[in-house]
């Protein structure tokens, strides 16, 4: 299964979002392709809000794919948000393609304690409504909270996120997503021109 994992990163003291997409190939475990997409940064940083902010940017790197995942990973959160609608939501409308939101903290709702093993999950829910789930993806380590984008159920989406997190905590098309938009947001300051 081809998988993407997208996410951004900010260089300091610029006013540009550099958004990675790497594709990864869960079955040979490795990365087919991955593109950088550098965009002006139109809003500031506001909890809750990072679809206005990180869409455009990450939308951009994941058109430059060349090959058509079977699932996006996004590192955010889908309806597990206050308006029900996180950036894995935007980028699922606009890719039209099964998106995970997968975010390290929870935006809103409530869940049960889990047991210390690999493959826990708890629902989240918020007024009655369950809107996503803490998966331990390790065992020992801090859950991750996964909603659904679009285009996919939420036991599907777990289970996408259970089979991507073999090593690490966070899935590794995101671990590595984040990982390349970090040098690139480097790479970009460092070519950045000096102010006068």
């Amino acid at each position: 299964m081809l998988i993407a994992g997208a996410d951004a990163a900010y260089p300091p003291s610029a006013d540009v979002i550099v958004a990675a997409a790497v594709l990864w190939n869960s079955l040979g475990e490795q990365v087919v392709e991955q593109h950088v997409a550098v965009a002006a940064c139109l809003q500031p940083y506001q909890r809750g809000n990072f679809a206005a902010r990180e869409a455009r940017a990450l939308i951009a790197a994941l058109r430059a794919l060349t090959r058509r995942p079977a699932v996006i990973l996004c590192d955010g959160h889908g309806r597990a948000h206050p308006r029900r609608w996180g950036l894995a939501c935007e980028v699922a409308a606009t890719m039209r393609l099964p998106t995970i939101g997968c975010a390290k903290t929870v935006l809103c709702g409530q869940y049960a304690a889990l047991p210390p093993e690999r493959g826990a999950t708890a629902q989240i829910i918020d007024n009655g409504e369950t809107i996503g789930c803490a998966v331990r993806t390790q065992t020992g380590v801090r859950p991750v909270f996964v909603s659904v984008g679009g285009f996919i159920d939420l036991d599907e989406a777990v289970r996408v996120v259970l089979s991507a997190a073999r090593r690490f905590r966070v899935p590794e098309p995101l671990r590595l997503a984040h990982q390349r938009a970090q040098s690139a947001a480097k790479m970009v300051l460092a070519h950045r021109p000096a102010r006068e």
